[in-house]
């Protein structure tokens, strides 16, 4: 972080406050899932939820929730 402060007739004066960073460019995104690095959609079918794979490391795309828990609470 990076300022600028000056005292004038006994008052602190802060100038310019920095802090980070500027971002130089910025990619944008078209909006489709298939773009996002450890996420497989090759699976996918209409319904289909993302779930979390340990043994690939990545979200998948599955239409099964095998080793999900629900809970919808007490109403």
């Amino acid at each position: 972080m990076a300022y600028k402060v000056k005292v004038v007739n006994n008052k602190t004066i802060i100038d310019k406050i920095v802090v980070g960073v500027p971002i130089g460019s910025i990619i944008e995104s078209k909006g489709d899932i298939t773009d996002l690095a450890g996420v497989d959609v090759t699976q996918r079918k209409h319904g289909s939820i993302l779930v979390y794979d340990a043994d690939r490391q990545v979200w998948a795309a599955q239409s099964l929730a095998e080793r999900q828990i629900v809970d919808g609470g007490w109403y």
